[in-house]
C-alpha cells in the first residue's frame, strides 16, 4: 500500500528543500520543491520558494508563473508580492508593475528596507526622482547602517544638483562601507574647471584599489568617491577555465576573430551606451567616465585607460572599457552583441593580460554571473580583495588608516 504523505512530512521535505536552497543546490531544492507542490498544489510558500530557485537558475519566466500561483493560493502573502516587484523590477525592467506590487507588499505589512529601496529603485527609473528619494530615505531610516541607501540618496540628490547633501550622503555611506579608513580621503568634491583636482582625486583612489565612481554635471560639478560594495568579481588570467563547448567553438572559429586594443574608446562607449546605459543617471555617469578617460588617455603608467575591441570577421562583436592600475587591470564598462561574443572577449583578454604580466582582473562590483564564475571568477569580499590589491601593486599604495579627529568635510571649491 502507497504510504500517502502527512502535512508533517511536508513540513519536513519544505524544510530541506529551504536549507538546499540556502546552500546553493538549486536543482536538489527544485526537486523537492516540485515533489511538494505535486501532492500539495495550495501550498503556497512552496510556490514561493520554487520562485527563488528558478529566478537563480536564471528561468525567469517560470519563476513568474511560480510566484504568480503563491499570489492566487494567498492573495495576502506580503512578502511574495516583493518578490514579484523584485522580479519585474530586475528581470522584466517592468518598474511600473513592480511598483504597484511593492506597494501591495507594503500595505500588507512588509514594510522592510528592501521594499522601500526597491520602489525607489523604481521610481527612479521612471523619472520620478522626488518620490525615489523619499523611498530611499525611509529605507535608511529603517537600516541606518546600510551604505547603499546613503548612496542612492546621494545619486538622487546629485540629479537635483544639492551637491551638498549629496557629499553628506556619500560621506556617510564610505564611512560605513570602509570604517577602517579616513572617509575624507574617499570622497571630493571638485568644479568642472578643476581638472587636476578631479584626476588627482580619480588617480589616488584607483591607486589604492578601490572601484571608483564619479558624480555630478560635466559643466557644473563632480563628486570622486569609492564606490561603497562589499565584494568583487575577480579572474586571476592565469586560471581561466574554457569548457569543453566553448573550446570547441574556438577551435573552428579562432580565426574570425581578432582583438583590437586602445584606438577604438568613443565607439566601444557609444555600444556601451546603448546597451546597457540607457536611463538618466548611466547617461550622465558615462559622460563624467569619458571626460575622464580622455584626461589620463595618454598615461603611460598608473593608472592607464584600456579599450578593448573584439570583431568577427572584420565586424565589432563585442568591448570592453576599463583601467590598468600597475598589474590589475579593473572593467568598468561592456557590451556584446552577439551570442558567446563576451565569453570569447573574456577569454582572449585574459591570455592578453596574462601575457604582458597582469596578475589580476577585477570585474568589478556586479553580479557574480555564472558565465563568469564558469570561466574561473572569484567573489571576493572587500577586504580580501584589498590586501591582493597591496600585494601585487606594493609600490602604488598610499592610503593611511583613519587616525586623525573627524572634520566635517574637506572640499576643493576654487
Amino acid at each position: 500500500m502507497k504510504h500517502e504523505i502527512n502535512s508533517f512530512e511536508i513540513s519536513e521535505l519544505y524544510s530541506k528543500a529551504d536549507d538546499l536552497y540556502k546552500e546553493g543546490k538549486y536543482k536538489e531544492a527544485r526537486k523537492l520543491l516540485t515533489n511538494i507542490v505535486e501532492i500539495d498544489p495550495d501550498h503556497a510558500s512552496a510556490w514561493n520558494l520554487l520562485y527563488c530557485v528558478e529566478d537563480d537558475l536564471g528561468n525567469i519566466e517560470v519563476a513568474l508563473e511560480c510566484i504568480n500561483r503563491a499570489i492566487e493560493i494567498d492573495p495576502y502573502y506580503s512578502s511574495a508580492y516583493y518578490n514579484r516587484g523584485l522580479l519585474y523590477r530586475r528581470r522584466f525592467k517592468e518598474y511600473n508593475l513592480a511598483i504597484t506590487d511593492y506597494n501591495k507588499a507594503i500595505k500588507l505589512g512588509y514594510r522592510t528596507s528592501g521594499s522601500y529601496w526597491g520602489r525607489g529603485n523604481s521610481y527612479e527609473k521612471t523619472g520620478r526622482f522626488d518620490q525615489a528619494l523619499k523611498d530611499y530615505t525611509r529605507a535608511k531610516n529603517i537600516d541606518p547602517k546600510d551604505p547603499g541607501c546613503y548612496y542612492e540618496m546621494a545619486r538622487m540628490y546629485i540629479i537635483k544638483k544639492d551637491y551638498e547633501q549629496a557629499f553628506d550622503n556619500y560621506l556617510e555611506s564610505v564611512k560605513l562601507a570602509y570604517p577602517e579608513c579616513n572617509p575624507r580621503e574617499l570622497v571630493s568634491i571638485v568644479n568642472v574647471d578643476q581638472s587636476d583636482e578631479f584626476k588627482n582625486a580619480c588617480n589616488y583612489l584607483l591607486n589604492n584599489g578601490f572601484y571608483l565612481h564619479i558624480s555630478g554635471n560635466i559643466h557644473e560639478k563632480f563628486i570622486v568617491l569609492a564606490r561603497a560594495t562589499n565584494y568583487r568579481i575577480v579572474i586571476r588570467p592565469e586560471n581561466i577555465h574554457i569548457g569543453k563547448t566553448m573550446r570547441k567553438h574556438l577551435r573552428k572559429n579562432l580565426d574570425r576573430y581578432e582583438l583590437g586594443f586602445d584606438h577604438n574608446f568613443e565607439e566601444i562607449f557609444d555600444c556601451c551606451e546603448e546597451y546597457h546605459y540607457n536611463k538618466y543617471k548611466d547617461n550622465d555617469m558615462l559622460k563624467n567616465f569619458r571626460l575622464f578617460f580622455s584626461m589620463i588617455k595618454q598615461n603611460k603608467d598608473s593608472p592607464r585607460p584600456i579599450c578593448v575591441a573584439l570583431y568577427k570577421d572584420g565586424r565589432l562583436v563585442a568591448g570592453d572599457i576599463g583601467i590598468q592600475i600597475g598589474r590589475v587591470y579593473t572593467s568598468y564598462f561592456g557590451y556584446h552583441d552577439e551570442s558567446r561574443a563576451g565569453t570569447v572577449q573574456l577569454i582572449l583578454i585574459a591570455g592578453y593580460l596574462e601575457n604582458n604580466g597582469v596578475a589580476l582582473w577585477d570585474l568589478g562590483p556586479g553580479d557574480g554571473s555564472s558565465y563568469k564564475i564558469g570561466l574561473g571568477a572569484e567573489v571576493m569580499e572587500y577586504k580580501e580583495y584589498n590586501l591582493l590589491f597591496q600585494e601585487v601593486n606594493p609600490e602604488l599604495v598610499c592610503l593611511k588608516p583613519s587616525n586623525k579627529p573627524e572634520k566635517y568635510r574637506t572640499v576643493t571649491y576654487a
